[in-house]
């Protein structure tokens, strides 16, 4: 068989994809995304434990034993891997979290927004070995480019996701045209971009083989953007103290409806330096430049009252030295009891330490406006959270768009591209997922950890 494909993370899990394909008519061997197991994190770590060394993370199955797959900084000498290269197809870390890991002589291709996004997140957090991203070389792209992996062709296309420059692939093989969704969803503020990429998809061909995400197949929640403005809308005009929205750090959308709806009810926002940095990265990405968190007055920063200024803020003011607003603009925990009922403070999940600083006075309100964050990019347990609100007096509500794409939209998307086979990843119910389209005749093969499936 000339073409191979083995799922080294995304088989039966929600995140954590390592695809490997293997052409050997083409002599090309590369992956497909390098992502962080939070589900393997869970099983063997209580946060803020975390794994010591890339051995550790080998021993409990987090990242597969392939040789000279990792960089090895001890060595004076590197060893050069026979893997081609790597296709990013989005910067959340359960497809991105394990690429610093990678030899450097691994070439890694992702979007330009990508790289804003994926470097942003790194670049004030402390160097451990998983964090370390000196000596990759990382190439861009654009939809629509040509990606060459030896006579491997690889297209990306964009879609639409929770995060800015997520994209999908279109890979011409030697035997075997494969596609590859990334995480998409039909139902977003941008619904036409995932309809380009199945445009392009039903124009090269009919694939022989679709690597689909299937996140939302077992339980979907039938909602918009406009439908969570609206309802935050509601929550946070009748909310008399302070209103904490939670979302993922780099889900624009969700920062711009937030950002609107407390503009509408007379609040002012709040977010930590290392928020505000991933979102001034995404502020370069081309259209995506507003709401500007530089240039709107109405953004504010939590001031830990800390005698040092963290590395986000540090880099903040490098980037925009002529701001010289920035301390005129930091709230203290003080002036947020002092006036809670002026604010609306941003977290992310996992964000119990924020609820640490700044010990939210009681009668407000906690905005739970994610979900897959607990599978995909948390590792503090939902339990905890909640234990936190409630010894803090906060009420929860939820009001969320989902990322992913629906059943319904998974089948319509799948019957479209009409592919002789499908492989389900990014779910675990990839049972359920198969029982589910399989009445629009499609074939499926179900992935293994690490078992190889023959592809041609």
């Amino acid at each position: 068989m000339a073409v191979t494909i083995t799922v080294h993370g995304g088989a039966g899990e929600i995140g954590a994809n390592k695809i490997l394909i293997e052409d050997k008519g083409h002599e090309v061997k590369f992956f497909l995304d390098f992502g962080k197991s939070y589900e393997t994190m869970r099983e063997y770590y209580d946060f803020p434990i975390s794994p010591n060394s890339l051995e550790e993370l080998i021993q409990i199955g987090a990242t597969p034993d392939i040789p000279h797959l990792y960089n090895q900084p001890e060595k004076k000498k590197q060893s050069t891997s026979d893997i081609d290269a790597v296709l990013l197809s989005h910067a959340h870390t359960d497809h991105s979290g394990y690429i610093p890991l990678l030899n450097r002589s691994i070439p890694i291709y992702m979007g330009e927004c990508t790289r804003r996004i994926f470097e942003a997140r790194i670049q004030g957090a402390r160097k451990v070995f998983d964090t370390d991203i000196e000596g990759l070389t990382i190439e861009t792209f654009r939809t629509g480019d040509r990606i060459k992996i030896g006579n491997v062709e690889a297209y990306p296309i964009h879609v639409d996701h929770s995060i800015p420059a997520a994209y999908g692939f279109i890979i011409h093989c030697s035997e075997a045209n494969i596609v590859y969704t990334g995480d998409f969803r039909r139902h977003g503020t941008r619904p036409q971009l995932t309809q380009d990429f199945i445009n392009a998809v039903q124009k090269s061909g009919k694939p022989d083989v679709v690597l689909c995400e299937g996140t939302n197949i077992a339980k979907a929640e039938l909602a918009n953007e406009q439908e969570v403005q609206k309802k935050l809308s509601i929550i946070i005009k009748e909310c008399q103290s302070l209103a904490i929205a939670d979302f993922s750090e780099a889900d624009f959308d969700r920062f711009r409806t937030v950002q609107k709806v407390a503009e509408e009810n007379n609040r002012e926002l709040i977010i930590e330096p290392r928020r505000m940095w991933i979102l001034y990265a995404i502020n370069q990405c081309r259209e995506l430049q507003t709401p500007s968190v530089v240039n709107n007055s109405q953004i504010r920063w939590f001031d830990s009252e800390k005698k040092r200024i963290s590395k986000y803020e540090r880099l903040l003011r490098e980037a925009e030295p002529e701001v010289k607003e920035f301390d005129g603009r930091a709230v203290t925990a003080k002036e947020l009891h002092k006036h809670p009922q002026r604010y609306v403070f941003c977290s992310s999940f996992g964000s119990i330490s924020a609820i640490q600083r700044i010990k939210p006075p009681a009668s407000g309100i906690y905005i739970l406006s994610a979900s897959e964050p607990f599978n995909e990019e948390s590792e503090i347990s939902f339990d905890k959270l909640l234990n936190w609100l409630a010894l803090s007096g906060l009420a929860m509500y939820t009001a969320h768009c989902s990322g992913h794409a629906h059943p319904i939209d998974i089948r319509q998307t799948l019957e479209e591209m009409q592919p002789r086979l499908v492989i389900p990843i990014h779910t675990e119910e990839p049972e359920l997922f198969q029982k589910f389209v399989k009445t629009s005749g499609l074939s499926f093969q179900i992935p293994k950890q690490g078992l190889q499936i023959k592809i041609a």
